[in-house]
């Protein structure tokens, strides 16, 4: 409150990008038990508010957002961005009025990852080669676990594909990058180029292509999912 306060009467607070969120949620015994380690909404799914008059629209909402789009964001709110970074540039999809370009949420914790489309929520856990599956339409309180249901294989299986898939595509491009460039007998500009057939398309590559591929599959399964069980329609 005492920093909206200033930002208000020191005249910044339209030049000024203001983003509230927190850590994580809490299971206050909403699932029989009290801890934050896990994936149920109530310990992954938390705010995220972005707030600056005259730029930002007021009162709207988006799907998706994840923490690795802040910093992203808040570059692109000063004018500049980078390419190698894994988060997408929430600031000017709102600043344009456009949708999220996030369209599913996906985390890692430990030795487990999960993936949330808008119908479907994914935890799968590495070691054990297993992890739990909810509809989020029809089960928002995640009551009903459905991996090893029958009926919602099929769905299983992509999400499982999609959430695996991504989690293999990311790299550190930064490095993967200046490596094009790194070898012992240097070149007219001092460097001799690695690998110089592939180096085009990996000079190319982006921080959020791994997200874009993501995206792609996660609508595609909302898409493709009959309404009424886990089966392609």
């Amino acid at each position: 409150g005492r920093l909206m306060d200033y930002l208000d009467e020191s005249g910044l607070r339209e030049n000024t990008l203001v983003i509230f969120t927190s850590d994580h949620g809490q299971q206050y015994f909403d699932h029989g038990f009290n801890d934050k380690h896990n994936w149920y909404d109530s310990s992954w799914r938390v705010p995220f508010m972005m707030s600056m008059p005259g730029t930002l629209p007021q009162g709207e909402t988006r799907d998706f957002a994840i923490w690795n789009d802040i910093t992203t964001s808040l570059l692109s709110a000063a004018g500049t961005g980078c390419q190698t970074m894994q988060g997408v540039d929430l600031f000017r999809a709102l600043k344009n009025g456009e949708p999220s370009p996030r369209r599913c949420a996906v985390a890692t914790v430990y030795r487990s990852c999960a993936l949330a489309t808008h119908r479907w929520k994914l935890e799968y856990y590495l070691e054990e080669n297993t992890g739990r599956l909810f509809d989020r339409e029809n089960d928002p309180l995640e009551r009903e676990d459905l991996y090893d249901h029958p009926d919602y294989q099929d769905v299983k299986h992509e999400l499982v594909h999609a959430l695996l898939s991504w989690r293999g595509d990311i790299a550190d491009l930064k490095l993967l990058i200046d490596g094009t460039t790194a070898g012992s007998k240097p070149n007219r500009r001092g460097h001799v180029i690695v690998a110089p057939r592939i180096a085009p398309h990996t000079r190319a590559m982006r921080g959020t292509d791994a997200e874009e591929r993501l995206n792609e599959k996660a609508e595609k399964i909302d898409r493709s999912i009959g309404s009424m069980g886990g089966h392609p329609e």
